[in-house]
């Protein structure tokens, strides 16, 4: 296994079984990659997994991350500091994880405009995309995928994080209606 993507996990059951389990991957291949997609919430709804569940995301799981993939509300709720775009451009990096955080959702310049944001060690990327209206559920684990297979195919920052990006742009353009 090179590799352990986790996504939603509603109760501190799951979390305490994904825990486990990337122990043991890691206990066959030390290297494999950790990408942790927390799931606990969104803008405008809030947090819709049990709190419990969430606070053990952040105490067990972030700290084993290599990528940490999470949306601005997400961002916010596990720091509990607000960020922007702006924030984690002029250099500052949120504390989660060891390694990479892909921060989505992110207000743009421009009204109609979102952005994901990468911060790698002390490099960061910004894409931008066309906010759409209607968009399916389930792009954001599409995402966590995207990225984690850009990643794992040997592409670096820059290029996964473009790649993935257009790539999901692509399918909600193609999902619409």
């Amino acid at each position: 296994v090179d590799a352990v993507l986790t996504g939603y996990l509603p109760s501190v059951e799951h979390v305490r079984f994904a825990h486990d389990a990337i122990l043991r991957v890691r206990a066959r291949n030390a290297d494999a990659l950790y990408l942790c997609d927390p799931v606990i919430g969104d803008e405008p709804k809030g947090i819709y997994i049990a709190e419990d569940a969430a606070a053990a995301i952040r105490e067990r799981l972030l700290s084993l991350a290599d990528i940490v993939k999470l949306n601005r509300f997400e961002l916010d709720w596990l720091t509990g500091e607000a960020w922007s775009q702006d924030r984690l451009m002029r250099g500052a990096a949120p504390r989660l994880g060891q390694g990479t955080i892909i921060a989505t959702s992110m207000t743009g310049a421009c009204d109609g405009e979102i952005l994901n944001v990468a911060v790698h060690h002390r490099h960061r990327w910004t894409t931008a995309t066309a906010r759409r209206e209607s968009v399916p559920k389930g792009t954001g684990d599409l995402f966590s995928s995207l990225l984690l297979g850009f990643n794992l195919s040997g592409h670096d920052w820059p290029a996964t994080l473009g790649r993935a990006t257009a790539a999901l742009d692509r399918v909600i353009a193609a999902s619409v209606g």
